[in-house]
């Protein structure tokens, strides 16, 4: 009995590959004249060029080693060695660089459900028109002193050494920012702006400063309404009869879309957390 079913081929054309692997002609093009992978035959005749089946593989490993964060020229270096061994060490890197990335984009996650849920936490809070008290869990922050408004781009100076602290403490960034206040004779003055922070539990920072958890009462504004809640919040803190009290102003995710709408609510800590 003979088997009548189509042999497999060996070789492939320039634009056959480019339909099986994606890769566009041009970009085969330029892998063959940096030599990262050149056809395995040339025709002397026609000049066209043609790829071996074994070749094929190797534009998945380019695929996964450029969808890991690798450059074309790293993956060059190491290709062009031509050896087993080093393809070998390139795979050991390769799925190294495919498991940093695997927890970069589950960060990625992470970080969109929470500007999701923050979205979400800025219009209920803004739906409530009056003093409130919530639970806040605890938060770590670094803070940058108040400069004298006076100070040539004071505000900029201040977010400049933010982003420092954050950087040379290595630390990773929320979406909470806002200013601190002092109360002092019903009077409010900013000390600093700050910038929340996620501190490992086994890693400790002088520059990290903690918001105890606690219920807290709450006032949520829009800049054309800003005088009249601090009036009332300041009214309301003076009643709970609190010690220089630390007032945190925090700004809220709302519709990045519309400037106008920019919110923000006013927390003073009143107790431990309530049920």
């Amino acid at each position: 009995m003979f088997y009548r079913g189509e042999i497999m081929r060996s070789y492939f054309s320039v634009g056959e590959v480019s339909e099986m692997t994606g890769f566009t002609i041009n970009a085969l093009r330029h892998y063959d004249k940096i030599g990262l992978v050149k056809p395995a035959v040339v025709n002397e005749n026609s000049n066209y060029r043609y790829y071996s089946q074994d070749q094929l593989f190797l534009f998945d490993v380019i695929k996964y080693a450029q969808e890991a964060g690798m450059s074309l020229k790293e993956i060059s270096e190491i290709l062009n060695q031509k050896t087993m061994t080093s393809f070998k060490d390139f795979l050991d890197v390769l799925k190294e660089k495919s498991e940093e990335k695997i927890e970069l984009l589950k960060q990625n996650i992470q970080d969109v459900d929470n500007i999701k849920n923050e979205i979400n936490a800025g219009e209920y809070l803004n739906s409530i028109n009056d003093l409130y008290r919530r639970n806040i869990e605890e938060r770590d922050i670094v803070v940058s002193p108040t400069l004298d408004r006076s100070v040539n781009n004071a505000y900029i100076k201040q977010k400049d050494f933010l982003e420092t602290e954050v950087r040379n403490n290595n630390l990773t960034k929320t979406f909470e920012t806002g200013s601190i206040y002092k109360v002092i004779n019903n009077q409010a003055t900013e000390v600093s702006i700050y910038r929340g922070v996620v501190l490992d539990f086994d890693k400790d920072s002088n520059s990290v400063t903690r918001i105890p958890a606690g219920s807290y009462l709450c006032i949520t504004y829009t800049l054309d309404k800003r005088e009249d809640a601090w009036r009332k919040f300041l009214y309301a803190v003076e009643e709970f009869r609190l010690t220089n009290p630390t007032i945190i102003e925090t700004h809220l995710l709302n519709d990045v879309y519309d400037p106008n709408s920019m919110s923000y609510e006013l927390q003073v800590y009143v107790s431990e957390i309530t049920e």
